[in-house]
């Protein structure tokens, strides 16, 4: 596949991201952007049992490995990844990437 005029082997960030040490599963995606080009890389992943992972350090482990348009924009951690009867990956099924906010919003209290 090609992105910005590079070759993107999907596989291959797959696999560097199972290296990932509390990385049980991934799957990595081209997705489209809001005018349907092909726009950006978006990485699944489902985190082991004891380990937690933030994005700023699955983001400096592959960039050790891959060159920087190889490196997804999006991780998104999920519990499973979806598979079709056939024992594929079902990508209709996975949610797409965005930000979530965990906590609620807070007013201000003063002016500054």
């Amino acid at each position: 596949m090609k992105i910005r005029g590079f070759r993107i082997e999907l596989g291959e960030i797959e696999n560097h991201l199972l290296a990932v040490n509390g990385i049980k599963e991934a799957v990595v995606l081209l997705k489209k952007d809001k005018q349907g080009n092909q726009g950006y890389l978006c990485a699944y992943y489902v985190p082991g049992n004891d380990v937690s992972l933030t994005v700023s350090e699955l983001r400096e482990y592959l960039s050790k490995s891959l060159p920087h348009y190889m490196i997804p924009s999006y991780f998104v951690q999920i519990d499973k990844i979806p598979l079709t009867s056939n024992g594929k990956v079902d990508r209709r099924k996975l949610p797409e990437p965005g930000v979530t906010f965990r906590d609620r919003y807070e007013a201000p209290v003063n002016e500054i």
